[in-house]
């Protein structure tokens, strides 16, 4: 690569600002739906309890005045917090919500790796002209977003982090992999995490179940009301989880984390190390790596995700709703 100059400090900020500008749509994009699915999911079990305990109350033959007219407010206030489950999941959780958020993403990590090839003089920036080959492949990578408007930002929060100058394999190694593998690892823990409480909340409530199953002989209305709720609770735990894919994102993610560790960890012992395109190929082979992971998560994430459990109450909080007037 040519001496570094202001030419080349002015292409790669342009390039940064790039980035910086499209992670932060991707971000406060992933940020909205993750609230919206909070809400559906908080709604949802919130609508499915109250219904739960209008029901409860319906069996009771000897209610006062007053707890009948609790007994019918419980279910229309049920009625309405599960008619918002249903309301924010077609207003928020929607397809185009999705779409924004994957490709601004895409693009943000494609105008990435360019920098860090970019300052390591990599393949094609290797020559006099890097910085308007720069340029021109961060121009390619925005087709992604094409036809988008992406969220506004400061100049503050568009300059965090902008690089500056060259960049040595060594400082590649530490900013660019050691970081993503710090990044994949700790995703993988907090994922596994979050699979593994779901399963014992399953498992505890699929217990739960069982038990009220076998009262149900004698305690009929009540324990039916119960397990309804229960299920409602089951499957709402299940599709929070399934919508998330946190499955899927262990295994890539540990699969791309691993690529990186073997990659890193066999490169000083190449007799390789100290020639440019080793190190450029190297350098290559590790944003392949990166890239092949996001565009296969990509691909994952933009299939249509499992029916949102405030659409799919059983029994008991169909019928509430449908006596009260996702």
């Amino acid at each position: 690569m040519q001496a570094w100059d202001d030419t080349k400090q002015a292409a790669l900020e342009n390039a940064w600002l790039n980035y910086r500008r499209w992670a932060i749509t991707a971000r406060n994009a992933t940020k909205r739906i993750k609230a919206g699915t909070g809400w559906v999911f908080k709604l949802t079990i919130l609508g499915s309890m109250l219904c739960m305990i209008s029901q409860l109350l319906k069996t009771w033959s000897n209610l006062a005045a007053a707890m009948e007219w609790a007994q019918r407010g419980l279910g229309i206030a049920g009625a309405i917090a599960l008619a918002f489950a249903a309301y924010f999941t077609r207003e928020l959780l929607t397809d185009e919500a999705q779409k924004r958020w994957l490709r601004s993403r895409g693009a943000a990590e494609g105008i990435k790796s360019e920098c860090y090839l970019f300052r390591l003089g990599a393949p094609p920036y290797d020559a006099a002209d890097a910085g308007q080959r720069l340029l021109t492949n961060i121009q390619e990578r925005r087709k992604l977003v094409n036809g988008m408007t992406h969220d506004t930002a400061s100049d503050a929060e568009l300059r965090k982090d902008l690089p500056q100058g060259l960049l040595t394999l060594e400082g590649y190694i530490k900013d660019r992999v050691q970081d993503q593998i710090d990044f994949y690892d700790g995703r993988v823990g907090e994922y596994q995490q979050s699979l593994s409480q779901n399963r014992m909340q399953v498992i505890v409530l699929g217990a739960v179940s069982v038990a009220l199953g076998f009262v149900a002989g004698w305690w009929a209305s009540p324990a039916a009301a119960i397990i309804a709720f229960i299920a409602t609770l089951t499957a709402a735990l299940n599709s929070h989880v399934a919508s998330s894919r946190y499955g899927y994102l262990v295994v890539s993610y540990q699969a791309v984390s691993d690529q990186l560790r073997d990659l890193k960890q066999l490169w000083p012992v190449t007799r390789l190390k100290d020639d440019p395109s080793a190190q450029a190929l190297f350098a290559k082979s590790c944003e392949s790596a990166m890239a092949a992971e996001n565009n296969a998560w990509m691909a994952k994430l933009s299939e249509r995700p499992p029916e949102n459990t405030g659409a799919q109450a059983p029994a008991l909080t169909q019928t509430a709703v449908k006596d009260a007037g996702h």
